[in-house]
């Protein structure tokens, strides 16, 4: 009695164990690849049915369409790889949603981004309940050292589906190392000799004034005839008036002057 029901406890267990096994090929069998390089960072939260790194095309959704990552990378040129996930319960059976991809984007310290991956992952297969791409993105040139990476949906306002993806993990690999030679500061090129002036040409000889023609001489006034000498004023005798009562004279007796003859 006893072997009965070891066997049938083994065939359940079998049974069971399958099942689980069928299962685990269902929802969270794929793990999605780990990435790598010279330095690496991952969102974490990642796996089957859950969505706390995933985003989309469409903001409708209720999900964002970027996810940041802290990280520090220095200045300098890097080939940048990332893995895509997409899992849940029923995705085998979603009609193809085929832009679910992203690109990733580098940010310094005040928050710019100064450099975005020239490619985006791959979409997700489809007809699968869990959907993973990894691979290569292309190369960036950080000019700055970057503190903050970010996954952003390749497809933004495509609203044709949600576009989900959950991106799981960046790899970034040195190509080149920040240049660090100090351009030395530019020669400061001293001051071009000041020209002397040109000689200062000596001011044309200032012709002197033609001789002034001494002014005529002028002929001094005509010699003015002395004034006539005016007669002294007549004495004025002052005329007394005279009665003048004319008396006749005697005449005087003229004497015979005796004549001699001879």
């Amino acid at each position: 009695m006893k072997t009965p029901k070891v066997r049938l406890s083994v065939a359940l267990a079998a049974v069971l164990a399958s099942s689980l096994a069928g299962l685990a090929t269902v929802a969270g069998a794929v793990a999605a690849p780990a990435c790598s390089g010279d330095i690496v960072g991952s969102w974490g939260g990642v796996g089957f049915d859950r969505d706390t790194s995933l985003i989309t095309s469409d903001p409708s959704f209720g999900y964002p369409q970027q996810i940041d990552l802290s990280t520090s990378i220095p200045a300098g040129r890097y080939l940048v790889e990332t893995s895509a996930y997409d899992g849940y319960t029923g995705r085998s059976a979603t009609p193809p949603q085929i832009h679910e991809s992203y690109v990733l984007q580098f940010l310094d310290a005040s928050g710019t981004v100064v450099a975005t991956t020239p490619n985006h992952t791959g979409d997700l297969p489809d007809g699968v309940e869990e959907g993973i791409w990894s691979g290569s993105i292309g190369e960036v040139v950080l000019p700055v050292d970057v503190v903050t990476v970010r996954a952003r949906h390749a497809f933004v306002g495509d609203t044709s589906s949600a576009n989900s993806v959950t991106p799981t993990c960046f790899g970034a690999t040195v190509v080149s190392p920040p240049t660090t030679t100090t351009v030395p500061p530019t020669t400061t090129v001293p001051p071009t000799t000041t020209v002397p002036p040109s000689t200062t040409v000596p001011p044309t000889t200032t012709v002197s004034p033609s001789t002034t023609v001494p002014p005529t001489t002028t002929v001094p006034p005509t010699t003015t005839a002395s004034p006539t000498t005016t007669a002294p004023p007549t004495t004025t005798v002052p005329t007394e008036v005279l009665t003048r009562v004319e008396v006749a004279q005697p005449a005087t007796p003229v004497q015979a002057t005796p004549q001699f003859t001879g």
